[in-house]
């Protein structure tokens, strides 16, 4: 979806522990693209950054400065940006600019106050989240953040945008993602579980002892059933949210229905580890390797839940 049509929004520092609930509660009305966690460590950047935010909005800088951020400063040098999309704004103009306001933005943003405005400490209005007007400001605003990209420090994209960014011509490009998926489902429900269909593709991929593949599987399921998921390992992905690496915690993430992955976009690396920009894993990769039927069949049935998961034709 085109920055032309998103919205961005700020969750606050006053309401960081609640950051996770919020973004929740938006993505099940809107869906919540991506979002990135700020971290300042200089007050000055900090306060910089806020009143340039501010800067697409009517609101007076010296109210910003007062009030806002002399609130804010009690709390993290941090704040949370995300970009989410609304089918139907329902713009209305606003009095005091003539510039449109979207009313669903506008009710999204009191539900949320509502809600958490008892549970901050020294609430003040408006100190829980901010989000655009309308597509100008997020444009202005993206321009803006990229003034500050040095004080990013995670990106977490929504696991279904991330999934439909791999499909190219209605075509799902990974399917070796499903295989693991389909394998893990398979293995929680009986670990004497062959992994047969996983290790001959991984045979295929990369020539490699499907044993060792299946043991290092085993420890990353059993690990994470244990610590959970760790955000510190994201998942790579070259540009567009191409997935470079990271396929085995992709599917599990995709098994458990995890709403938001940790992603990390680095395509040089990807390019010098792989010489090349990824290889995609099409249907028509397995057809060519002369899967057998029977396996065909149970890749085009993970690849027709997906579609179905994704809500696509």
């Amino acid at each position: 979806m085109s920055i032309k049509s998103n919205f961005s929004g700020f969750i606050w520092s006053p309401a960081k522990k609640f950051k996770d609930e919020i973004l929740e509660h938006i993505n099940k009305k809107f869906p919540v693209l991506h979002y990135y966690t700020y971290d300042f460590k200089n007050k000055e950047e900090f306060k910089n950054s806020v009143l340039d935010i501010y800067t697409t909005d009517d609101i007076s800088p010296e109210k910003v400065e007062n009030i806002k951020i002399k609130n804010m400063l009690n709390h993290s040098l941090s704040y949370t940006y995300f970009q989410f999309y609304i089918k139907e704004p329902k713009f209305r103009k606003k009095h005091k600019t003539n510039n449109n306001i979207s009313t669903s933005v506008e009710n999204i943003k009191k539900q949320i106050r509502q809600i958490y405005k008892s549970k901050v400490t020294n609430y003040i209005y408006d100190i829980i989240i901010h989000i655009s007007d309308n597509f100008k400001q997020t444009k202005d605003i993206d321009i803006i953040m990229k003034k500050y990209e040095k004080h990013r420090k995670q990106e977490f994209v929504n696991l279904k945008y991330f999934l439909k960014c791999n499909f190219r011509n209605n075509v799902f490009n990974r399917a070796d993602m499903l295989v693991r998926k389909h394998s893990i489902e398979n293995y929680l429900k009986d670990e004497k579980f062959n992994f047969l269909m996983y290790k001959k593709m991984q045979k295929i991929r990369v020539n490699g002892d499907g044993n060792v593949y299946v043991n290092k599987f085993k420890n990353l399921i059993k690990s994470i059933k244990k610590n959970g998921f760790i955000n510190s390992y994201p998942i790579i992905y070259s540009s567009n949210y191409q997935l470079t690496d990271g396929s085995h915690r992709l599917s599990i993430y995709f098994l458990f229905n995890k709403t938001f992955i940790p992603v990390y976009n680095d395509i040089k690396k990807s390019i010098l580890k792989y010489k090349r920009l990824p290889s995609e894993y099409s249907i028509n990769w397995f057809i060519k390797k002369n899967f057998t039927k029977n396996e065909l069949s149970i890749i085009e049935n993970e690849i027709k839940n997906l579609k179905k998961y994704l809500n696509l034709p």
